[in-house]
């Protein structure tokens, strides 16, 4: 009750279903503990799958990096603290927010981005690549900060990327 109001509490049930974005940079796969043959794949960054509540408690006890590491993003705060696992996201970015990152102060970036967690660096490392490679990061005091606080050197990792030979597609025939 607040104010003489009575505030509906939304009641999470098993079989609550649960929006669930791609936290990572590339495709994520989840292969079910709980229930044999269940798959859930996500192509792309922000790409939403709806998963059952009781889904992501299975997948909490058998794959706990989903969270830890902000594989998905889950943004609705009842249902974090509902699985226990709201403090893992207490310093990760989401979807709508992400690229925010880049126009941080170098200051902002040391300090906010040290917090997160190594699967929300790496997305950040990712895109960061990305963004480089398209000319849309160019401030020196921004990649510096981003090098020093995700350990890398994104410039060098840019130019291994574009040297790097193309995959080769092999093409398989049955012959009947």
């Amino acid at each position: 009750m607040f104010g003489g109001i009575v505030l509906a509490v939304k009641k999470i049930t098993n079989s609550t279903m649960v929006e669930c974005k791609n936290g990572v940079h590339g495709p994520l796969i989840y292969i079910s503990s709980r229930t044999a043959g269940y798959m859930i794949e996500w192509e792309e960054f922000g790409e939403v799958q709806e998963i059952e509540y009781g889904e992501l408690v299975a997948m909490r006890g058998s794959q706990p990096r989903f969270f830890r590491d902000n594989w998905i993003l889950i943004e609705d705060a009842e249902v974090l603290k509902a699985l226990g696992v709201a403090q893992h996201y207490r310093n990760a970015l989401t979807t709508e927010n992400f690229d925010d990152v880049f126009s941080w102060d170098a200051a902002k970036i040391r300090s906010d981005v040290a917090k997160m967690s190594d699967g929300m660096k790496d997305s950040i490392r990712m895109r960061a690549k990305e963004l480089i490679k398209a000319d849309k990061i160019d401030s020196r005091n921004v990649i510096k900060a981003l090098n020093e606080v995700l350990n890398c050197d994104l410039e060098e990792e840019v130019q291994l990327d574009t040297k790097k030979p193309a995959k080769k597609t092999v093409e398989v025939t049955t012959i009947k």
